[in-house]
């Protein structure tokens, strides 16, 4: 997956293309950061047949299960709060922001940048 950043204000926002496959557990796409969360404030996810994927902050859902039709998707998108995006989704500190597709193949983007101590 391709990463790359561009800074709002203080905080340097990272464009991440996803690309995973059908009916994988678990898998990290922001690997967890020591006292950081990880906080989304865009998304765009297409599956390729029907499924379901989840987002999650290391093993606890931050989504329910999303039903996809195929080559149907889901896009969100934060404001800007003085001068700050707002996330949409966001882990616990110190956990990898983990994806779970099951019956399809997931590709898209979403926009992270870290928070915290």
């Amino acid at each position: 997956m391709a990463t790359t950043a561009i800074t709002v204000g203080p905080v340097a926002v990272n464009h991440l293309l996803v690309d995973q496959a059908a009916d994988t557990g678990p898998t990290a796409l922001v690997a967890a950061v020591t006292n950081k969360r990880i906080c989304v404030p865009a998304i765009h996810l297409v599956m390729d047949v029907a499924g379901t994927w989840v987002l999650l902050s290391g093993e606890t859902a931050l989504t329910p299960a999303m039903p996809t039709a195929a080559t149907g998707g889901f896009t969100d998108a934060a404001i800007l709060m003085f001068g700050l995006p707002v996330p949409i989704f966001w882990t616990e500190k110190s956990e990898a922001l983990n994806l779970t597709t099951v019956g399809g193949a997931v590709q898209g983007y979403l926009k992270y940048f870290t928070w915290g101590d």
